[in-house]
């Protein structure tokens, strides 16, 4: 059966009674409009059925790029028949330059000249996959190219793919950059504080920062060294969207996906008191960003779901932390800046009392010292041990499918 997330057998008794994914296709339509109830009810199949998926990882659609494809009149839509005989739909295909997320710059430079589709992974089986088949063959007979991002670990999408490619002769690549392969991994590891023996629920981290600066645990100089803020604005924000913006560029140059947020979204995130922000000054001068994030909704590339099920104690509590990113100014390198942040970020959350469970994602890029600089990190500072960075738990690639 091509279907392609595994079975979900992580999930309870409850979700999976409350799951039905139609795979009865009665069409595949473009241009079609939807009532807000179709939408509505398709957006609830398509994601019932990638939440099978055993991943911390998401893949197709989601969010606000889920339902935007569904009304979107050039979005390439499969019907089927709901369980009531209602009528339900899930993108197929879409174009590259409806997904805000994907690198269009670098498709551009690869596929010079060709309008570029992105299969995002409708429920199908061994009996309906034909249609799925005959509308990726049809764009890329036109001239156009198919991309798709793919678990690792699930190899459903490659056999559809390589079956389409025996069918038409229609190339399949790995896609990559100069001598990299584009991939994304996701790292997940326990956290154990020296002298903490639980996790459980805790004081927040502003609060518990504050305590420690008004209990002469910590000290804070506003021109000298790092601090935790919960809000930052005006100049300092204009600073660091300057520090940030170039290193993650260079992160998206050989990856489909781009590896950083917009400057609207990045400006929203440090205006965000529930996203936590660890800042170091040399001489009043911003040298590095830490950004902790506790909120699932703030990264949605990551599922939920899968850290609910395989990691309840620390979901339930909210002791997981989000680790998007450290970056420092690539002219102030050298004072391990990046070290102080890491330091302080644990003193607070050793304080908490509780131990957490980190999880991040690294590029192609990244993943060769970001895992590396976390373990070390940690497991140096007498502070806090971590454990299961040294390999990902789940991995991404992305494929094309053009004309051989």
């Amino acid at each position: 059966m091509i279907n392609e997330p595994s079975p979900g057998s992580h999930l309870d008794r409850k979700e999976r009674q409350a799951m039905y994914i139609p795979t009865e296709i009665t069409d595949i339509v473009t241009g079609a409009e939807l009532t807000d109830k179709e939408i509505q009810d398709s957006v609830e199949m398509y994601q019932a059925y990638h939440d099978q998926a055993d991943s911390p990882q998401r893949i197709g659609l989601y969010g606000e790029d889920l339902e935007k494809a569904l009304r979107a009149q050039d979005s390439v839509l499969m019907e089927y028949e709901g369980k009531l005989g209602e009528k339900l739909f899930a993108p197929v295909l879409v174009p590259v330059k409806n997904l805000h997320w994907y690198n269009e710059d670098l498709l551009k430079k690869q596929f010079k000249g060709k309008d570029v589709w992105c299969y995002v992974h409708p429920p199908i089986n061994e009996q309906n996959q034909q249609a799925v088949i005959n509308a990726l063959k049809e764009v890329v007979r036109a001239g156009d190219v198919v991309i798709t991002d793919e678990l690792s670990e699930n190899t459903m999408t490659s056999l559809l793919f390589e079956k389409i490619a025996l069918e038409a002769q229609i190339h399949v690549e790995l896609m990559g950059y100069l001598d990299k392969t584009s991939r994304l991994d996701v790292y997940t590891g326990p956290v154990d504080f020296v002298g903490v023996k639980r996790v459980g629920a805790a004081p927040s981290v502003v609060e518990t920062y504050k305590q420690m600066l008004q209990g002469g645990e910590l000290t804070e100089e506003p021109q000298e060294g790092p601090a935790l803020y919960d809000v930052i604005t005006g100049a300092d924000a204009e600073r660091l969207w300057q520090i940030y913006e170039s290193p993650f560029d260079k992160l998206s140059e050989s990856n489909p996906i781009k590896q950083g947020f917009s400057k609207e979204e990045f400006l929203e995130i440090l205006q965000d008191p529930a996203v936590f922000k660890l800042v170091n000054r040399v001489e009043n001068k911003i040298s590095t960003l830490m950004i902790i994030v506790e909120d699932f909704d703030k990264c949605p590339w990551f599922k939920a779901k899968y850290y609910k099920h395989n990691f309840s104690e620390y979901f339930n509590t909210k002791n997981i932390l989000i680790f998007p990113g450290i970056v420092s100014d690539e002219s102030m390198r050298g004072g391990a800046y990046s070290l102080n942040l890491m330091d302080l970020g644990m003193k607070v959350y050793q304080a908490r009392g509780s131990n957490v469970l980190l999880t991040f994602e690294c590029a192609e890029v990244s993943t060769e010292y970001i895992p590396g600089l976390v373990d070390f990190a940690i497991n140096n500072s007498g502070l806090a041990s971590v454990s299961g960075l040294e390999q990902p738990v789940s991995t991404v690639e992305f494929k094309a499918l053009s004309l051989a």
